[in-house]
Order: C-alpha cells, then structure tokens, then sequence
C-alpha cells in the first residue's frame, strides 16, 4: 500500500503509519531508512542534521526530534542556519529542490552542498528509482546549474533561465533544443536519444564504410583491435558530449584525443597518448567528409604527440606558444588562446627539437582550449603537467621560461625550454 505521508490526515493512524513504514529486512520500501543507513548519510556531513524535512505528520519515520512534514506546511519553512535532511516523496522531489534553490539564493552560495549516496543499495531499491535513481541525480545537478547559471550543452549560447535535462546523454537543454515546452525544470529525450531508443546506433552507417579501410590497414589483430575500439570509444563521446555522429570534425577528433586522455589516464603517459591518436587516425583519414583536414588533422595529433613523448637522453626541444596579447611575465606559464580557422579557439604552438630538424620547417600542433560538455581545459592540463609533474627515472618533460618576449610576424611570444633530464 502506498502510505505517503500527505496521504495520512492525522494521528489517529499512528501505530498503523508506523508498521507500514518501518522498514523490514526484506522490505524494499524507503519510508524510513534504516539507522545506520541514516547514520552514514550523517557522516558525509561536516555539520549535524538540524532538520527532518520530508518526515511524515507524526514524525513516526524521522529519525530527528525536529521534523517537518507535508501537512505542516514545509515550504513555508524558512531554511536559512537549517541543516535540512530530506527524503520527499518522488513526486515532490521538485518542489522541495526549487524551495532550496530559491532559498539559497538568498544566502551565501558557498555554503550550502548537496550530496547524493548513489552507491547505496537503497538508492536502487527505492522508490526514487521512477523513472531511475540516476535521473533523480541528474536531476539535482541540472537544478542547481540552472539556478546558477549556465549554457544550453548542446547549442552552447542560449541562457539557462529554464533547464531540460535529457535522461539518456545527461545534458541540460534549452526550451529550443529540448523540443518541448518546459517549466522549471523537466525531464526529457533529446532527439539523438530517441534514435538510440529506437534501435539505431550511433555511427553503424560510418563503420560500414570503413571496414575495407580498417581490413586494408590490418597488419596484426592487436592493431586490429585498437582500430576497432577507437572507433567505438570516439562513437560514445560524440553521441554522449557533442550530440553528434560519425563521421567527425578535426575539432571533434581532438577533443576526443584531450577527452580520453584527461578521463581515462592517471597520467599522462607517451604510450597511451600513441594509442590513441592512432585508434582515431586510421579511420579518420577515410571519411570523405573531412578530406580536407586530415592533413591538418594528422599534423595535430602528431604535434599533439610529440609534446609529450621521450626524446632521446640529454636532448632539448624548444617551444614557442603565441599569445594575442603580450603577456605577465611575473607569472611564467601564462596561455592565452588564439583562433585559427575553422579550429576556433586554439592554442598554436611550434615545436622545434634538436639539431636534426631543420630550423626553416617549423612544426605546429594544436590544442583545444576547452571542451564543451566536459569542463576540461587541455591548455591548463598541460600547464599544470609540465609545471607539477616529477622527473622520474628515465626522463620526464618539464617546461620553464628560456628568455624575454620575442615577435613574430606581429604576434607577442614566449619561448618556453622543455628539457629531459635522466
């Protein structure tokens, strides 16, 4: 039976209000968690629960001595020096997170912290799994970026006054792009999503076209496998970040390249770094689409590479990073973005390594400023790598000022000296 508290007028069903909702070992309601479930909720906080403020009429499921209740009229409740806990029923869940969220505006924003044990075995169990647990998570992320403001994640210009969030790539979605008429908050299926829902599959039409590439490029089954997994790994990023499909941009491409190694690597290690930009490469180049930057491409990624890879022992390598505007030199590792083409945003800088290359034939590579939908910064992933990173055995790259500002063609530089060291 479905005893949610505003269902319950009064204290006459006390004892009946408290068996149905003490929870039972084989019970899977959530109406009251059981103690020492509450109790490691409460260890996640620095501060004490001062406030129970989804109990029902009675308290009966309030582990609190001080408790609110639908009844009691809890959105009329000031918050303000409140620590609330509360375990609302799912369909006020909104209700209860928008009377938080206009209260928090009123106070200091970096006070407040919302938590969710999503590793919990109630959580699963629970009645917040209508539709998912997952979304209701979502959920609260989405809230509370759309109260403090934000970009549509997928046409990234249109304000946040109003929030859509798709349950199936976990974007927030503006009124236009969510395709529905939203309130406040609403839980909708992007357009993508309802094409995976359907049966379809990102990139299939893609990976068709590429099987005679990927067969003629096939020279052992490990090589195979990389191939085969970059195209699936690159197919899940641009479904879940970019809202888009096989076959890629450049940009699209090394976002990928910053994506998986930020994401999926401890460190920044040479290897991975190759894997990588070979998994994505080698089917790259046979897309008709984007003929015209595979050159350009190839030359990033191998740029991209290059930056972080071993040279030989005792060997040095200069590199050039080009800035709009001249720089402080008080602060030594300063990069400002400059664009280039069709690339937008972009660092661009050249790479010279010893006295085997030719001086007259500088190489370039490029970096993404950021990614959209990842809140990852390549540029300060790499400033922050040569700047903190220990020299272990064996080598590591490491970068520090070689001298005053330079111009080239117009453009304020700092030349920066990367040295291995054994």
């Amino acid at each position: 039976m479905d005893l949610a508290a505003e269902h319950i007028p009064g204290v006459e069903n006390t004892l009946t209000d408290g068996l149905s909702r003490y929870i039972r070992r084989k019970d899977h309601s959530d109406w009251q968690f059981r103690r020492d479930e509450f109790l490691s909720i409460q260890d996640s906080f620095t501060l004490p629960f001062t406030l129970d403020g989804g109990a029902d009429p009675v308290g009966t499921n309030s582990h609190l001595p001080r408790y609110r209740s639908v009844v009691d009229g809890f959105e009329d409740t000031p918050v303000d020096g409140e620590h609330v806990y509360a375990n609302p029923d799912y369909e006020r869940i909104r209700q209860y997170l928008v009377h938080f969220l206009r209260a928090l505006m009123h106070l200091d924003p970096t006070v407040p912290s919302v938590a969710l044990l999503t590793g919990r075995c109630w959580w699963c169990i629970s009645p917040l799994c209508s539709p998912t647990g997952e979304s209701s998570l979502k959920l609260v992320v989405g809230l509370l970026r759309c109260e403090l403001g934000g970009l549509c994640q997928s046409c990234l210009e249109t304000p946040q006054p109003t929030v859509a969030i798709c349950l199936g790539c976990s974007r927030l979605l503006c009124r236009e792009c969510a395709g529905v008429d939203v309130g406040l908050t609403a839980m909708v299926r992007c357009g993508s999503c309802w094409l995976v829902a359907s049966g379809w599959r990102p990139g299939n039409e893609a990976l068709v076209r590429l099987v005679t590439g990927m067969l003629a490029l096939r020279t052992r089954p490990s090589t195979d496998r990389i191939h085969r997994r970059g195209v699936r790994d690159i197919s899940f990023f641009l479904a879940s970040f970019c809202g888009t499909t096989l076959p890629a941009t450049a940009k699209d491409v090394l976002g990928y390249c910053g994506y998986a190694v930020e994401l999926r690597e401890y460190r920044l290690d040479s290897s991975s770094v190759r894997t990588y930009i070979v998994g994505v490469s080698a089917w790259h180049t046979e897309l008709d689409e984007v003929v015209q930057a595979c050159g350009l491409v190839d030359s990033a990624g191998e740029r991209y590479l290059r930056v972080f890879y071993r040279l030989r022992e005792s060997a040095s390598g200069g590199v050039t990073i080009e800035f709009l505007s001249p720089p402080d030199l008080s602060i030594p590792h300063v990069v400002v973005v400059r664009g280039d083409g069709d690339l937008g945003p972009y660092v661009r800088g050249r790479l010279e390594k010893d006295k085997n290359v030719d001086a007259r034939k500088p190489r370039y590579f490029y970096m993404p400023e950021h990614i959209p939908g990842l809140g990852i910064s390549p540029v300060a992933m790499l400033e922050e790598y040569v700047i903190v990173e220990g020299v272990p055995s064996g080598g590591l790259l490491f970068a520090a000022p070689k001298g005053a500002t330079g111009c080239t063609c117009g453009v304020p530089t700092v030349e920066m000296m990367c040295h291995w060291s054994a």
